[in-house]
């Protein structure tokens, strides 16, 4: 196994294969990282495989490295180099972004032969200097609502969560790996803005990234959004079980994530858009169902579109 690990490591092109023990201490999972090209390095004919649709690969490069810059990660740290493959890991498979410390770190340290510590620290070292030096309006753009204000910064799990579902999100309107089919420029368009709108209420009501109930409520207020427009008379409520098969996980799941995610966005979102989308907030010591949450949100990006 050692000898098979060595030479899967000494693959120097685009993909470097490293061996990740699962959970299950019997299974041996190969995870792919990308390494960053430079752009002299770019073709149009690099692309990945994603549920049998292919993307380009180097635009995920793009977006990354773009991002990256904006927020004042320092290209010249070993850490950017490591967020780089932490963020592009989640992006080619969502659930890693779920358990970073078991799922992530062991593999880039694996890839550069260093400790898990070493590459959690150098992950928070770029993003302490961003946050000292950085662009504190794509700061908040970004993150929103989501830091604990003790904090002042994001963790090194919402930060990778954060930019992976961005990223995912920017390419759901393709048609890709969140699930739209591809449709006329006209609907592309309006689906890429309500996109936005409801990632950036979100972000505002403290919704962290980093949970699992975040892609399951904007599926949900998505979904919700066009029962409303639709303006169907006795629209069935939105159901549990259609997100779960979208994400391949079962609706008690669903349920319990998004129960999950509607409690921490309360203790932590802007208790002036609290009132604002529901009519009262956590002072008042009251919390929304999820079904109240999803309607009230969707509601409200109808009545102010």
């Amino acid at each position: 196994m050692v000898k098979e690990t060595a030479e899967i490591l000494k693959n120097k092109e685009l993909r470097i294969e490293v061996l990740n023990k699962n959970t299950n201490k019997d299974r041996i999972v190969i995870t792919t990282i990308h390494k960053p090209k430079m752009q002299e390095q770019i073709s149009q004919e690099d692309t990945i495989q994603k549920d049998g649709v292919l993307q380009d690969a180097t635009d995920v490069d793009k977006l990354i490295s773009e991002k990256l810059n904006k927020l004042g990660i320092p290209k010249h740290k070993a850490g950017y180099q490591y967020l780089y493959d932490a963020i592009l890991m989640g992006y080619e498979n969502i659930e890693t972004i779920y358990n970073v410390d078991r799922l992530i770190y062991p593999v880039i340290a694996g890839q550069y032969f260093l400790t898990e510590s070493a590459i959690k620290l150098s992950i928070r070292n770029v993003i302490n200097i961003a946050w000292n030096s950085g662009d504190i309006k794509e700061e908040q753009k970004t993150f929103g609502n989501i830091i604990d204000p003790k904090r002042g910064k994001p963790t090194n799990n919402q930060f990778i969560a954060t930019i992976v579902v961005e990223l995912q999100l920017s390419k759901r309107h393709l048609g890709n790996n969140i699930g739209w089919k591809k449709g006329n420029s006209e609907d592309v368009a309006e689906r890429k803005i309500l996109d936005q709108r409801i990632a950036e209420l979100m972000l505002i009501l403290g919704v962290p990234a980093n949970l699992k109930g975040y892609l399951y409520m904007h599926e949900a207020i998505y979904n919700r959004y066009n029962e409303i427009e639709s303006d169907v008379k006795n629209v069935t409520q939105w159901r549990y079980p259609k997100i779960a098969k979208k994400y391949k996980t079962t609706a008690q799941k669903v349920e319990k994530s998004l129960l999950t995610a509607v409690k921490v966005s309360w203790e932590k979102g802007s208790i002036e858009k609290q009132k604002e989308i529901f009519g009262y907030s956590r002072e008042e010591k009251r919390y929304p169902s999820n079904s109240e949450y999803v309607y009230s949100i969707a509601a409200y990006l109808h009545k102010t579109k």
